[in-house]
């Protein structure tokens, strides 16, 4: 995982940097199917830019929780509002 770290950095920033460029253009002066065409690519650009910003996101926070740089232990606790607590609720699962 850090070894994707960079390439998903970089795809974040190029789809990004592409979303930008391509708001600038001056689309609303094109006419119809080349209107229609810029909106739809302006739209998966758009998703493209979430996809690899997740991703990216993933690459760098995810390795240290998973125990890349020494031994990790969680907690993880869910409450019940079957009875009401101080706390939000009774504590009757975890792992």
């Amino acid at each position: 995982m850090e070894s994707l770290r960079a390439p998903t950095a970089i795809a974040a920033e190029s789809s990004s940097r592409a979303l930008r460029d391509l708001d600038g253009a001056p689309i609303g002066d094109a006419i119809g199917p080349v209107r229609t065409q810029a909106t739809r690519v302006q739209d998966e650009l758009a998703r493209l830019r979430d996809s690899t910003s997740a991703a990216a996101t993933g690459a760098a926070v995810l390795p240290p929780m998973l125990g890349s740089k020494g031994t990790q232990r969680y907690f993880v606790a869910f409450t019940s509002p079957a009875e009401a607590r101080g706390t939000g609720g009774f504590l009757g699962t975890y792992g």
